[in-house]
Formats: C-alpha cells, sequence, structure tokens
C-alpha cells in the first residue's frame, strides 16, 4: 500500500514539473519593401514604396498609369532559435483610395532576386499574388495612414518555421477598384510580429524521465521504511 502511494506521489510531481518556457513576443521590422506592376514587370531596389492595387494618375509613373501593383516585405529571421506559433503583418496603409482586400502569399521567387529587382520580370508579379494563401484584411476607403494587422494562418507559421535562420518575403495583392498603400515607404511601420515558446530540448526531457525512473524504486523504499502509513479503521 504505501509503495503504491510513493508512485502516485512521485508521479504527480513529475506531471507538475515544467517542460517548456514561457511563450515570448519578438517583433522584426522589415528590411525590404516594394512592388512589381504587371506592364512593364517593373521594380527599381532603390524605391520600398509597397502600394498595392490599381494605380491611378498623380500616383505612379505616367506608363504605370492603369497598372496593377503587387508587393512584397522581405524579414531577417536569422536571429530566430525559437519555435514560432503565432505571427502578424503589422503595415502603416498611408493612402487607400477603395475599400477592398488585402491578401498575403507565400513568396517562390528567390528573395536576393526578388529585391534586386528590373523589368520583364513578370513572373515575379504573378508570384506575388498566387500560391499559397497567408491571410488577408479588408481595408476601409476611410483608413487611411492606420496600422493594419493581417494574421498570419497556419501556412505562414510553418513557412516561417522552416525558414528561420535565413530571409523571408512575403507577396501581397488587393483587388479594390483602386489601390492602397501608395505614398508608403521605407519611413513607414513594416513589421512581422512572431509569437514563439523555446524548443523543447527531447535529449533533456530523454534524460529525465531516465532519472526519474532510476530513483523511483530507492525513493520509495526509503520512504516506505521511514514513514509507515497508518490507516484509521
Amino acid at each position: 500500500m504505501r509503495s503504491h502511494l510513493c508512485w502516485i506521489a512521485i508521479g504527480f510531481i513529475a506531471c507538475l514539473t515544467p517542460t517548456s518556457a514561457t511563450a515570448a513576443t519578438i517583433t522584426l521590422n522589415a528590411i525590404d519593401s516594394g512592388n512589381y506592376d504587371n506592364v512593364f514587370g517593373l521594380h527599381s531596389p532603390t524605391r520600398e514604396n509597397y502600394g498595392a492595387g490599381l494605380c491611378i494618375p498623380g500616383d505612379c509613373a505616367a506608363g504605370d498609369v492603369g497598372a496593377e501593383l503587387r508587393n512584397f516585405f522581405v524579414f531577417d529571421l536569422s536571429g530566430i532559435t525559437e519555435q514560432i506559433v503565432g505571427a502578424r503583418l503589422v503595415l502603416n496603409t498611408e493612402t487607400v483610395y477603395d475599400t477592398g482586400t488585402f491578401t498575403l502569399w507565400d513568396v517562390a521567387t528567390d528573395v536576393d532576386a526578388l529585391r534586386a529587382g528590373g523589368s520583364g520580370l513578370f513572373s515575379v508579379w504573378d508570384d506575388l499574388g498566387s500560391g499559397t494563401l497567408f491571410g488577408s484584411k479588408v481595408i476601409g476607403a476611410t483608413q487611411d495612414n492606420t496600422l493594419l494587422s493581417v494574421t498570419l494562418n497556419l501556412s505562414a507559421i510553418n513557412a516561417l518555421n522552416t525558414a528561420t535562420g535565413s530571409l523571408f518575403a512575403i507577396g501581397g495583392d488587393y483587388d479594390g477598384l483602386f489601390g492602397a498603400f501608395f505614398f508608403s515607404g521605407s519611413f513607414d511601420t513594416r513589421q512581422l510580429v512572431l509569437e514563439t515558446v523555446p524548443e523543447p530540448s527531447s535529449v533533456t526531457l530523454f534524460a529525465f524521465g531516465g532519472v526519474l525512473l532510476f530513483l523511483c524504486p530507492t525513493v520509495c523504499r526509503f520512504v516506505t521504511r521511514i514513514a509507515p502509513i497508518r490507516i484509521s479503521r
């Protein structure tokens, strides 16, 4: 009886032993942003404007009026060692011309090539608005110069965990009648907010379990000798 109770007590203590640390929030600023158009397949690496949607006169170069822009954001995950369990993309909307849905996608294009830009890169423009969906958010026509937070889905979380230790890009498109994020740039908020937890060490947990199992018989024998249990009838 005493031996059984001892084993139960030790098992209870083991269940209370913490095996993971507290979650943490990490905020990363974009190291680059920009857009590509569907008229010239053009991106200039010196411009970090992330306008998306239909260009109208006064917002785009003359040849781009009527073009559709798709944008991108690049983040450096080289310092991330924890497991990512949640993420949000936070952006300043700057100028919004019409209500629409801002949709985020994975980027298959090599990050260095994406940032280098050039012309005739229509495949990159296609890439920024297709592939694996990462999340979306409706933006109202009156939401000029506000912080927009887009929650990223499980596909994005998995992609982020795969990309830890390297650069990570997110693409976006906007389906309003006219565009959003115009007159934006490197001076604007462009952040990736990560919720992380430390990776549990399987070696540590295995060692803990082994030690506990090794010590249990000894501890129980000692306890039953020095602490006899009396049961009232």
